[in-house]
């Protein structure tokens, strides 16, 4: 991996489900570590619900090997949210890391 090439500040935020006084279900978001990443777009969609423009793009973000890294998490730059689908460990070297991400559409 050429570190040059990762020249985005990437943070990743881990999920944390709790109720609250009324035990109605509320999510926040903790950060997990802040490292740089490539962002790299992959295909992109828009779409009409409930009479609402919708946009949608799936994304990669390679990052340094980060243990602990899963699905469910949200990676954010520059004020744009990521959902995590998936993590990809390269080759399973803990060299390199994909995440494959969708843009918009954030459930959190």
């Amino acid at each position: 991996m050429r570190a040059g090439t990762l020249d985005k500040r990437v943070q990743i935020d881990s999920r944390v489900e709790a109720d609250d006084e009324a035990g109605e279900p509320i999510v926040t978001w903790t950060p997990f570590a802040t490292v740089w990443g490539a962002i790299e777009p992959q295909r992109g969609r828009e779409f009409v619900t409930e009479a609402q423009p919708h946009a949608q793009g799936d994304v990669r973000i390679r990052i340094r090997y980060l243990p602990g890294v899963q699905e469910k998490m949200r990676a954010s730059c520059a004020g744009v949210l990521y959902d995590v689908q998936a993590v990809l460990d390269l080759k399973e070297s803990h060299d390199e890391m994909h995440l494959i991400c969708i843009k918009g559409l954030s459930d959190g």
